[in-house]
C-alpha cells in the first residue's frame, strides 16, 4: 500500500471479485491513482498529515486552521515567541473544532509572523471515501479493459462516445463532503 492510499489491495480485490494474485500490481496502481485523484479533487490530504504553516497575523485571538479535521497542535509561535498549550482560563492556546484560540496572547499583526505545526486528516479513512475509491477502481478497470476512453459506439462505427472521467455523480458528491474550504477569519 502506497502512502496516501485510501484503501487496501485486499479490500479492492474483494470489491472487484478477484481471487488470484495475477492482477495485484495493476490493482495496486489503480488504488494509488484513484486515491490521488480523490485527494486532488478534495484539494486537501485526507490521511493523517503533519504540516508547519506560516500565517500572517491580523490582531485576533483566534485562527481557523485551513486543513481539517485537526488532530493535534504541536507548536504555536507568534513573532518567534512559543505559546504554551493551556486549558482556559489559563494563558496559552487551545484547540476547538479546528480553530486555535489564545488566552493572554494575541496573534499580532504581521506578515507570516505566526508559525503553527499541526496534525490533521483521518487516522482511519472514512468508509464513504474508501467506497468512492473502490468504485473508481472498478470503473477504471472496466473502462480500460473494454477500450480505453471509449464508453459507447454506434452501429457500423459511425458514432462514438468518449469517457473522460472515472467520477460518477455519487463519487463526486462524496468527495465534495471532504473538499477543503478556506475559512474566512
Amino acid at each position: 500500500m502506497a502512502a496516501g492510499d485510501l484503501t487496501t489491495l485486499a479490500k479492492a480485490k474483494e470489491w472487484l471479485g478477484v481471487t488470484g494474485s495475477n492482477e495485484d500490481a495493476l490493482i495496486a496502481r489503480l488504488i494509488t491513482h484513484a486515491s490521488t485523484r480523490i485527494v486532488e479533487e478534495a484539494q486537501t490530504p485526507l490521511v493523517t498529515t503533519t504540516v508547519s504553516q506560516r500565517f500572517s497575523g491580523r490582531g485576533h485571538v483566534r485562527l481557523t486552521l485551513p486543513y481539517q479535521p485537526v488532530q493535534s497542535v504541536a507548536l504555536v509561535q507568534v513573532d518567534g515567541v512559543t505559546i504554551p498549550a493551556a486549558t482556559p482560563p489559563a494563558s496559552g492556546y487551545w484547540l476547538e473544532d479546528g480553530t486555535l484560540y489564545l488566552t493572554g496572547y494575541a496573534i499580532n499583526r504581521g506578515l507570516k509572523n505566526v508559525l503553527i505545526t499541526y496534525t490533521f486528516g483521518y487516522a482511519t479513512v472514512p468508509s464513504d471515501l474508501e467506497q468512492a475509491c473502490l468504485e473508481m477502481i472498478a470503473l477504471s478497470l472496466k473502462r480500460d479493459r473494454k477500450e480505453p476512453g471509449v464508453s459507447s459506439k454506434g452501429l457500423a462505427g459511425e458514432q462514438i462516445s468518449l469517457t473522460t472521467t472515472a467520477l460518477t455523480a455519487s463519487i463526486v458528491e462524496t468527495i465534495q463532503n471532504y473538499t477543503r474550504v478556506v475559512p474566512f477569519d
